[in-house]
């Protein structure tokens, strides 16, 4: 879904769709959480995990975000934050033709470890990353691809 490496190279994040939380569930409520998968390298240390942090719905939301970055369009929020806080991506600036954002990890979704990044060490969570229209592509391309494969579930009113 969204692969990336900060601006000093040294921290790569994936996140990914695995899986609905509930993948028989019918009930609005429950049938459209998504399981996320998140992995992040930073040197020798490595942290994975999964958790329904983000709903189907989240990911159109996402999708336009990018896509209005990807467009010199401010979207609609510098911040975009879901349910869940575990997970917020951050507009930060536009220089040339780079965008710079940051996704922003806390409670289930944060490595036990800091981060160095932009010479300073941190335990906040806010990766910083630079991406051009060949990074909007991958982006929107694995948004787009996760979309279709995770759609939003419509309430059934089989038995209703």
């Amino acid at each position: 879904m969204i692969e990336l490496e900060n601006v000093d190279k040294n921290v790569k994040f994936k996140c990914q769709v695995v899986g609905y939380q509930f993948p028989n569930a019918k009930d609005n409520g429950d049938a459209n959480w998504c399981l996320l998968a998140v992995d992040v390298t930073h040197g020798e240390k490595i942290f994975h995990t999964i958790d329904p942090a983000i709903e189907t719905q989240d990911l159109i939301i996402l999708y336009d975000w990018f896509s209005c970055l990807s467009t010199n369009t401010l979207p609609s929020f510098s911040l975009l934050e879901f349910t869940e806080p575990c997970i917020s991506f951050e507009f930060l600036a536009k220089h040339n033709n780079a965008v710079r954002f940051s996704v922003n990890l806390s409670h289930e979704l944060k490595p036990s470890f800091n981060i160095c990044q932009l010479g300073f060490e941190s335990n906040e969570w806010n990766i910083v990353f630079e991406i051009n229209e060949n990074g909007f592509e991958k982006v929107l391309t694995g948004l787009k691809d996760t979309i279709e494969k995770f759609p939003v579930k419509n309430k059934s009113n089989e038995g209703d």
